[in-house]
């Protein structure tokens, strides 16, 4: 996969990344959460998301979208990496 093209900084604790091709986002939690749910606001370029993904296992993780951008829950038996997490988004 080429390097990111774009990044996008949240407070510190996330960032968006893609690849050249902007074939899709990658949401990177840099410090660990308490709970397994995690409200990400809209994203400023208007992106729209229709599924969300572990990586690297692969598990589903629900996404919701809401009034105030999307809740993103983790599955019942994973937990925040307390590095580094990340998350495939698709857009539809």
């Amino acid at each position: 996969m080429p390097l990111a093209a774009s990044r996008r900084r949240l407070g510190g604790r996330h960032r968006f990344t893609r690849p050249l091709d902007r074939s899709t986002t990658y949401l990177h939690i840099l410090n660990p959460h308490e709970g397994r749910r995690l409200l990400i606001g809209m994203p400023a370029n208007g992106a729209r998301f229709s599924k969300a993904t572990l990586m690297p296992s692969g598990k589903a993780v629900k996404l919701e979208l809401t009034p105030a951008g999307y809740m993103i829950t983790l599955p019942d038996d994973e937990n925040w990496n307390p590095v580094h997490t990340a998350i495939r988004l698709d857009r539809p």
